[in-house]
C-alpha cells in the first residue's frame, strides 16, 4: 500500500476524524440521528473535504503498481491456505 504525501495525509486525517465522529453520533443518538443520515453526511464530508484527491492518488498508484501490489484478496488467499493446512 502506498503512503500518502503529507498534503494528502492531512486531508485523510481530517476526513477520517469527521466521518468517524458522524458514525459515533449516529450510534449514540438513537432515533435523533439515523445511520442513513450519517452515511449521507459522511459522503458530503468526503466530497467537501477533498476526498476525491485521495481517490485519484490511490487510483493512479494502483494503475501503475497493480502487478506488484499486495491487496486484501492476497491476504485472504494466505489465510485460506493456512486454514487448509491446519485441517
Amino acid at each position: 500500500m502506498p503512503v500518502f504525501p503529507n498534503s494528502l495525509n492531512a486531508i485523510q486525517t481530517a476526513l477520517l476524524k469527521e466521518i468517524r465522529d458522524l458514525y459515533v453520533k449516529a450510534i449514540i443518538s438513537g432515533s435523533n440521528y439515523s445511520p442513513e443520515q450519517a452515511i449521507k453526511d459522511a459522503q458530503a464530508a468526503w466530497e467537501k473535504g477533498n476526498g476525491k484527491q485521495l481517490e485519484d492518488y490511490m487510483n493512479k498508484w494502483y494503475a501503475e503498481n497493480k502487478d506488484q501490489a499486495f491487496l486484501a484478496k492476497d491476504i485472504w488467499e494466505i489465510v485460506k491456505r493456512q486454514m487448509a493446512e491446519m485441517q
